[in-house]
């Protein structure tokens, strides 16, 4: 029986035109079973993402920031991972030196050095404006950076940032914004997946009674880590095809199946 169902924002909450309301409909039911639901977003828990997490459960807990914060929607982290400090000093030496702004995110913080059309784009989706500021001197300790750039040059990115010892690298994309590529950067280790485990443990659930709703390759491990791991029909192939099952697209009522299909497995 699935007692905990994790579910991603961009592309599995959220489509090109919002959440559906087939999708607010699932939640609820689920919640009325008494299942947990929690967020597993590379979002930070502010603006829009603070009020989807309100809406899936304000009581359970969310992982957000790739798993680098876990917490409630209305509360202080009760699990965080910090950026290790030259690893980010190098990241902030990448972006000062290929002229592209790179995001970077405390707990609660989001700031940039400069901004670009697509920093401006990703603001307005999380609702929440960033903060422009010397990256070396943020009032609290970075726990995520994020390239955000135009798939063209994801791989020059990429490679940069794999140059850099120390962090773990998850691409991801967004309905709202094709073509672009949201890159979260965290502390080795930190990730979905190891948050998924982490919650699984605190509420005494084995791994086999989570399930995890997905579309993006940064959602992969998590979605074969869980008991149930479903993706949703706008996933890449190479997610669909290692997920207990694959459900429609985001705005075709995609994740009302998903929901659906972990209720009747109970």
């Amino acid at each position: 029986m699935i007692r905990l169902i994790l579910i991603d924002v961009d592309g599995t909450l959220v489509g090109a035109n919002g959440v559906p309301d087939s999708a607010w409909a699932a939640i609820d039911r689920a919640r009325a079973r008494g299942v947990h639901l929690g967020l597993c977003t590379g979002r930070i828990g502010v603006g829009a993402t603070r009020e989807y997490a309100r809406r899936v459960s304000a009581v359970d807990l969310h992982i957000f920031q790739s798993g680098a914060v876990v917490s409630r929607a209305d509360a202080p982290a009760v699990r965080a991972s910090v950026l290790p400090e030259d690893a980010y000093r190098a990241l902030v030496g990448i972006s000062r030196r290929e002229g592209e702004p790179l995001e970077v995110y405390t707990e609660h913080g989001f700031y940039l050095e400069h901004e670009s059309e697509l920093t401006r784009v990703h603001a307005r989706a999380l609702d929440f404006a960033p903060e422009i500021h010397d990256l070396l001197t943020l009032p609290s300790p970075p726990v995520r950076a994020q390239w955000v750039v135009d798939a063209k040059d994801w791989p020059k990115f990429r490679d940069l940032t794999l140059a850099v010892p120390g962090l773990s690298i998850n691409p991801a994309s967004a309905p709202w914004s094709p073509g672009s590529v949201f890159s979260n950067v965290t502390r080795l280790g930190t990730s979905k997946v190891s948050a998924l485990r982490w919650i699984a443990s605190h509420n005494g659930i084995g791994r086999e009674h989570v399930a995890m709703i997905g579309d993006g390759e940064n959602d992969l491990e998590a979605i074969q880590a869980a008991g149930l791991g479903i993706a949703m029909g706008n996933a890449p192939e190479a997610v669909r095809a290692k997920a207990d099952a694959t459900v429609a697209d985001v705005d075709a009522g995609g994740l009302a199946e998903a929901i659906a299909l972990v209720l009747a497995s109970a």
